[in-house]
C-alpha cells in the first residue's frame, strides 16, 4: 500500500527553466506468505526543472531519512539512515510520469537477526558507507542497496547436546541486494569479525578465539 499526499500548484505549461524545491514522503509495504518488507523515504531537495513542449525534466539535490524493514523465514533486518546526499531525477511527458530515479548516500544503524536450524545470530552495527538507488521507469521498480558497517555480533546454538556461544567485534559487514519488479536478483552478505567462542558438551568445555 502507498499513501500519497497531493497538493495543487500552477505548473507552467509553456517552455521554461526554473528552480524548484520538493518535500516528499514515499512509503511502501509488501508481503507474501513467507516475507514482508516496508520502507519510508523522506526527502527535501532543491534544483531546477526544464520544460520543452510536452517533456518536463527535473533534477534536485537534497537530504533525507530512510527506514527499511525486511523479514523472511528465519531472519529480519532493520535499517535506519540519515541521508547526507540524495539525487532525484524525474522525467514527465504531458501529465504522465515516465521515470523517477533516486540515488542516496548516508550513514546510520543496522540490526540483523537470524534464526536458522537452532543457530541464532544477532548483529548490531553502524553503517559507515552506503550506496542506495531506487528507480521507477515505465512502471517497473528497481532497487539496489550496498552497505558497509561495523559493530558487534553474538551467536548461540544448541545441537546434539552441544551448546555454542560467541561474542565479538564485527570489523566489516557488507550487505548487497538488488530487486527488479519485486523479485530479488542478488543477495550477498559478507563479514569479517573476531570473537570469543565457548563450546560446551556433556563431557567437555572449550574456549576459542575466532578470526573470521
Amino acid at each position: 500500500s502507498r499513501t500519497i499526499l497531493a497538493t495543487v500548484w500552477n505548473e507552467p505549461m509553456s517552455d521554461h527553466e526554473i528552480t524548484r524545491t520538493t518535500l516528499m514522503q514515499l512509503d511502501h509495504q509488501a508481503s507474501n506468505a513467507s516475507a514482508s518488507e516496508s520502507y519510508s523515504l523522506n526527502f527535501v531537495g532543491q534544483g531546477w526543472q526544464e520544460r520543452v513542449g510536452e517533456s518536463l525534466e527535473s533534477n534536485e539535490l537534497g537530504t533525507g531519512t530512510l527506514a527499511i524493514n525486511e523479514s523472511i523465514d528465519g531472519g529480519s533486518v532493520s535499517i535506519l539512515m540519515s541521508l547526507s546526499t540524495v539525487w532525484l531525477n524525474e522525467s514527465t511527458v504531458g501529465v504522465d510520469l515516465q521515470s523517477q530515479i533516486f540515488e542516496m548516500h548516508g550513514n546510520g544503524t543496522l540490526q540483523l537477526l537470524t534464526d536458522n536450524d537452532g543457530m541464532n545470530i544477532d548483529v548490531s552495527a553502524q553503517i559507515v558507507n552506503s550506496y542506495i538507488v531506487r528507480n521507477w521507469i515505465a512502471g517497473v521498480v528497481e532497487e539496489k542497496l550496498r552497505l558497509e558497517a561495523s559493530g558487534n555480533l553474538s551467536l548461540d546454538s544448541t545441537e546434539g547436546g552441544d551448546t555454542i556461544t560467541a561474542d565479538g567485534a564485527l570489523s566489516l559487514l557488507l550487505l548487497e541486494t538488488h530487486d527488479v519488479g519485486g523479485e530479488r536478483v542478488l543477495e550477498n552478505t559478507q563479514f569479517q569479525a573476531t570473537a570469543d567462542m565457548v563450546i560446551d558438551s556433556s563431557d567437555s568445555h572449550m574456549t576459542l578465539d575466532v578470526d573470521q
